[in-house]
């Protein structure tokens, strides 16, 4: 084995070891790193927690809260420049949409088992959703998906603060083996939960989180 063979090999081993499932912590480096000039899947958001009074953002419906928070990460995203080739729902929608004999669609897709496991550690994506993403990975030709799970508001912590925080929970995984490399949840900065400002820096800090 050449020795630059083995030191991707050897990335590749020590990046699977530092999947993690962090709420609080920084994302790990080497999942970072691993994503400069790869194809990265960037799944819509598909599922938003209501609030008193509504829908985040002050939606009018749930799917609007959902359709209004991916596009504010696909335009964050867009934002950040970098070498990653972020392949953006509205992207895969089209591909999926010129081979209708695959059967497969961008949403909805099965996410019901990922998100139960918000609860807990996340070690592997599995079927019924790894088959689903990796169809599609394949037909576009990516690596890894960033999965924005669900769109949730945190409400203050302390009687101190005032507002809560539109905060994300997104699972970073590999599209050929379906082992997580980073799960947890992104916050963005304080904000009220019907104002469209606060989803908007949810947003926000998950790009700034995977595309530094």
């Amino acid at each position: 084995m050449s020795p630059m063979r083995h030191l991707s090999v050897l990335a590749i081993v020590l990046l699977l070891a530092c999947g993690r499932r962090s709420d609080e912590g920084p994302v790990p480096a080497l999942p970072l790193a691993a994503l400069g000039g790869q194809r990265v899947l960037v799944l819509a958001v598909h599922y938003v927690q209501p609030v008193t009074g509504g829908w985040l953002g002050g939606a009018a419906s749930s799917d609007e809260a959902r359709r209004g928070i991916t596009a504010e990460i696909a335009f964050a995203l867009g934002e950040r420049g970098g070498t990653t080739q972020w392949v953006l729902p509205a992207e895969i929608e089209k591909a999926l949409g010129r081979e209708p004999g695959l059967g497969l669609r961008a949403y909805p897709l099965s996410a019901d088992p990922i998100r139960r496991a918000h609860a807990g550690r996340l070690e592997r994506v599995g079927d019924p959703l790894y088959g689903e993403v990796r169809k599609i990975a394949a037909l576009l030709d990516a690596r890894y998906v960033l999965f924005p799970v669900e769109l949730l508001y945190e409400t203050p912590r302390s009687k101190d603060e005032v507002n809560g925080h539109a905060a994300l929970w997104t699972v970073l995984f590999d599209a050929r083996t379906g082992l997580v490399m980073w799960s947890g949840t992104v916050r963005g900065d304080p904000g009220p939960a019907g104002s469209g400002a606060t989803v908007a820096r949810a947003a926000q800090a998950l790009a700034r989180r995977f595309a530094p």
